[in-house]
């Protein structure tokens, strides 16, 4: 009787260790990504090992929202000059690649979302929304904006700028 009771103290302490682990590692990991240590791959493949784990449906939210802010720095370290040297180039890059730095910035914050508990991710949530909002959604639009700027002026046919100045032209279907 006694080395059953045993047993079953013990099997509850390593289970509830297991738990315990997988909170710490999810803690870890957090903490490293919000003081940029730089190792986002090394964190992607730690996670992507966990989800055959026994807790990790239990832990799936936060490792959902760590993962997407790795891929999300990730990314933004690999294309953080904005590739492209005209206006036609940079809409290539966006199409081929830039546009997996929005996907990625949405995952994260649909992961986040999603979070029962997000006081632990705040620093992170922080961080990936502010390399978002003060990088990638500034330093885009204002480089895109100088190659129209330092663009030539497109000529224009003749009668465009009459057609434009008409009333008739911008509300064909109304007449005064």
């Amino acid at each position: 009787m006694i080395d059953d009771n045993r047993r079953k103290t013990s099997r509850f302490r390593i289970e509830q260790a297991k738990e315990y682990f997988d909170q710490a590692i999810i803690s870890r990991i957090t903490a490293n990504i919000a003081q940029n240590a730089g190792e986002n791959g090394h964190y992607r493949k730690t996670i992507n090992g966990r989800r055959k784990r026994r807790y990790y449906r239990q832990f799936a939210k936060e490792y959902d929202a760590l993962l997407h802010a790795c891929e999300y720095l990730e990314l933004a370290v690999r294309y953080k000059d904005l590739p492209g040297a005209s206006a036609h180039e940079l809409f290539g890059s966006y199409v081929d690649n830039l546009y997996e730095l929005d996907s990625s910035y949405r995952r994260f914050i649909l992961a986040y979302d999603r979070l029962d508990d997000d006081d632990a991710f705040g620093a992170l949530f922080d961080m990936v929304e502010n390399s978002y909002t003060n990088w990638f959604l500034n330093e885009l639009p204002m480089k895109w904006c100088a190659f129209w700027d330092d663009a030539p002026p497109t000529p224009s046919k003749s009668g465009d700028a009459a057609a434009y100045n008409s009333r008739e032209a911008l509300v064909p279907w109304r007449t005064t």
